[in-house]
C-alpha cells in the first residue's frame, strides 16, 4: 500500500469514527426512555425490543447501548423514570385547606383519579416485582427508589391532610404512616384492577383517609407520656 493510500484509509478511519462519536453524542437519552416507557406500555416489559427501540427512536442500536449499556438497563431507567415523573406530577398536588372534612373529600377524590387511571408505570412494577423481584437485585434496587420516592412525597401529604385536633404531625409518625397510606393504596389498586366497575374507588380512597385520621390519633395518644 503506498503512503497515499495509507493516509487515506487512516482519514477514512478517523472520519467514521468522529461519525460514529457525534451520532452517539447527539442521541437524546431521554428521547429513548420516553420512546422505551411507550413501547413497555403497549408490549410490556417482555415484549419490548431493542430493534422496537431503535426503529421508534430513530437512532442506531450502538447509540442506545452507548447510553444505556444493556437492554436491561435501559428498560429499568425507563420505567424509573417515567415513575418519578409521574409521581412528581400527581402525588405532589395539594389541594387547598379549608376545613378537615373538605380536605379530606378533595383528597379522597385526587387519589381515585390517580388510582382509576393509572399510569402504565404502576401495572408494569407489579407485573416486574412479582414476577423476578427476588430473582433479579437491579429490579429490586429500581423498585426501591420509586416506592421510597413515594413514601417521601406520601409523608409531606400527611403533614398536609392528617391533622388531628388542627395538630401537625411529627414527621417520623408522617414516615410511619406513609407506609400505611401506601399500603392501602397498593390494595385499592389491585382490588381496581382485579375487579373493574365493582370497587368504589372514591369511597375506598375516603375511608383510607378516615382510617389513616384514626390511626394517627390513636399513635400520638401512644406517644404521650404516663400520667401526662
Amino acid at each position: 500500500m503506498s503512503n497515499a493510500e495509507h493516509s487515506s484509509e487512516k482519514k477514512s478511519k478517523v472520519v467514521k469514527k468522529r461519525s460514529t462519536t457525534r451520532q452517539r453524542a447527539e442521541a437524546n437519552p431521554e428521547k429513548i426512555l420516553d420512546v422505551t416507557m411507550g413501547l413497555m406500555a403497549e408490549f410490556g416489559y417482555a415484549g419490548t425490543s431493542m430493534s422496537m427501540i431503535r426503529e421508534r427512536s430513530g437512532y442506531p442500536t450502538t447509540s442506545i447501548y452507548w447510553h444505556f449499556g444493556s437492554k436491561e438497563k435501559l428498560l429499568l431507567a425507563a420505567l424509573e423514570h417515567s415513575a418519578l415523573q409521574v409521581i412528581d406530577s400527581n402525588l405532589a398536588r395539594r389541594s387547598a385547606r379549608t376545613n378537615d372534612a373538605d380536605l379530606i373529600e378533595s383528597q379522597a377524590r385526587s387519589d381515585a383519579e390517580f388510582l382509576e387511571k393509572p399510569p402504565a408505570f404502576m401495572r408494569l412494577i407489579f407485573l416486574i416485582g412479582l414476577e423476578r423481584r427476588s430473582s433479579d437485585p437491579e429490579v429490586t434496587s429500581v423498585i426501591a427508589r420509586i416506592r421510597k420516592h413515594s413514601r417521601d412525597i406520601l409523608a409531606e401529604q400527611i403533614l398536609h391532610v392528617i391533622r388531628p385536633a388542627g395538630q401537625i404531625l411529627p414527621r417520623d409518625l408522617a414516615e410511619e404512616l406513609s407506609q400505611v397510606w401506601m399500603a392501602f393504596g397498593d390494595g385499592i389498586f389491585v382490588a381496581s384492577q382485579l375487579d373493574p366497575g365493582s370497587v368504589d374507588v372514591v369511597n375506598c380512597c375516603r375511608q383510607q383517609l378516615c382510617a389513616m385520621q384514626a390511626l394517627a390519633e390513636k399513635r400520638l395518644e401512644e406517644r404521650k407520656p404516663l400520667g401526662g
